[in-house]
């Protein structure tokens, strides 16, 4: 189970739940961010962006960048393409 950790302290489980975290046969993970739920999810680092904006090209993040690059490239949606881009110059200043 992945949750906001701004909503861990709020967290009720049922015992057995709880028998089960303490057993090992399920986790619950508190994450701050996106990122950190999708490198749980897929095991593959999100990645930080760089100085010169982009990604490291084997991470997730990479990935969608690399994606939303192909899809500019090809006039569609190029809305979407500009928005990260403008996201991530935003996430640099």
């Amino acid at each position: 189970m992945i949750i906001p950790q701004a909503n861990a302290s709020q967290l009720m489980l049922r015992a057995d739940v709880v028998a089960a975290v303490r057993d090992g046969r399920f986790a619950v993970h508190a994450v701050t961010h996106v990122d950190e739920a999708i490198q749980l999810l897929t095991g593959i680092e999100a990645g930080q962006v760089q100085t010169g904006g982009e990604y490291p090209n084997d991470s997730i993040n990479g990935r969608v960048w690399a994606a939303l690059d192909h899809f500019d490239k090809q006039g569609l949606p190029r809305t979407m393409a500009r928005m990260m881009r403008r996201s991530n110059h935003e996430r640099l200043g």
